[in-house]
């Protein structure tokens, strides 16, 4: 049996939350700072609700459910280099 593990190595760093404090820190730099602070309410949504950003990017109107306060999240944007963003 071919074992992936057997010809690369494992690599990967395993991924951690922010933690509350470090969330604070970011989001007050991002609204702070001149290039990044036209972005917070962006940075914030993804913050708070762990979307992708292929997610976020990918959401429509018809996907925001504001009576029930939902979010459709069935797809993403994604990009092709011969027919760009779809």
């Amino acid at each position: 049996d071919f074992q992936l593990k057997a010809v690369l190595d494992d690599d990967t760093v395993p991924k951690t939350e922010l933690t509350e404090e470090q969330e604070e820190k970011l989001l007050a730099f991002a609204k702070a700072d001149k290039t990044y602070s036209k972005n917070y309410d962006e940075i914030l949504i993804l913050l708070k609700t762990g979307l992708r950003i292929s997610e976020f990017g990918g959401l429509t109107l018809p996907d925001l459910d504001f009576e029930n306060r939902l979010v459709n999240i069935d797809h993403q944007l994604l990009r092709d280099t011969e027919i760009g963003y779809y």
